[in-house]
């Protein structure tokens, strides 16, 4: 027997295991579903966008009409699910499994795999639109149907071996890329905004797309509540798979108003840019800008009572 939930919204979940449910019409905006389980039920026409979903399973369950948009996917596992008419831009898959899934007329726009295994998954009559397909597994053994490459506006249909191969041809272009290196000489950092082409509100397939053609080595850490992407000398720092701080640090060369960078002072600060104030932290001590909100300084390690002659060791930008 099922256990029915409509025209409700959740802000959390009360259980970590449901089974046999049916929802219906209902809202799930940023819900953290870690360590969740979902089985045997069934979900439409429902709002389960800029979701978190870390460590969950996810059986035999039916999916219509419904949107999960803007998620952000780990270490999860789908298995054995019908998805139908669903719309899944936006996404983040990484270390998971797609295995023996049925998706009908669904929506992959701008959509990140990465360490995916798409082993015995269907696809019909589904958009793939702007993917980044990267280390991923069981390509071989899953099913294209009347896959649309191109637009809604403008479709380019195709099936089988052709669709398989525009997908492989996508992870090896995207594997194999060996475009020369850019360096960080010329970024700007712009308070509130940007650090050169990475700028906040970015999503995280853009940003490692952007990463990957730029021939950048990163890390990848995965927090209960964020993501950490870490560079030689930057970091981003995403919430629900958008980029809401960016840290430069190390050797990173661009600098704020085309004078303070990593290595100047906060004297540095004060004579080019305004006053300064203390921020809020909670280990490292930050520093603020009185008149400038979006930006702040943190101190390299010395034991040196003025701080105002210790250089700079790292800067970030973030929403006022």
């Amino acid at each position: 027997m099922f256990r029915n939930y409509e025209n409700k919204s959740f802000s959390y979940l009360s259980e970590p295991h449901y089974e046999s449910i049916y929802v219906a019409d209902c809202n799930f905006f940023k819900v953290n579903h870690s360590n969740f389980e979902l089985y045997d039920s069934m979900i439409f026409e429902s709002q389960l966008d800029y979701c978190t979903f870390s460590t969950a399973r996810i059986v035999k369950n039916k999916f219509g009409y419904s949107s999960l948009s803007n998620c952000s996917i780990c270490h999860t596992n789908f298995i054995r699910n019908e998805f139908n008419d669903i719309n899944l831009s936006s996404i983040s898959f990484f270390d998971s499994l797609i295995c023996g899934n049925n998706f009908e007329k669904c929506k992959f726009e701008s959509v990140m795999f990465e360490n995916v295994n798409f082993e015995n998954s269907y696809f019909s009559d589904c958009l793939f639109h702007d993917i980044t397909i990267n280390n991923c597994k069981g390509l071989k053994n899953a099913f294209f149907e009347n896959i649309n490459f191109g637009t809604i506006e403008t479709p380019v249909i195709l099936s089988d071996e052709k669709a398989i191969a525009i997908i492989f041809a996508v992870q090896t272009k995207i594997c194999t890329a060996k475009i020369k290196r850019r360096t960080y000489m010329k970024l700007q950092i712009i308070p509130g905004e940007s650090v050169g082409k990475y700028k906040l509100g970015m999503t995280y397939h853009k940003l490692i797309k952007t990463i990957q053609l730029e021939n950048i080595a990163y890390k990848k850490i995965v927090l209960p509540t964020c993501i950490k992407i870490v560079t030689k000398n930057m970091m981003f720092l995403l919430v629900n798979n958008v980029i809401m701080q960016i840290t430069v640090y190390g050797d990173f060369k661009g600098t704020f108003n085309d004078t303070i960078g990593i290595g100047s002072s906060l004297a540095d600060v004060k004579e080019y840019i305004g006053d300064i104030k203390t921020g809020e932290y909670d280990i490292v001590p930050t520093y603020e800008l009185r008149d400038i909100s979006g930006i702040c300084f943190e101190l390299k390690d010395e034991d040196n009572c003025d701080e105002y002659k210790v250089p700079i060791d790292a800067i970030s930008i973030y929403y006022p």
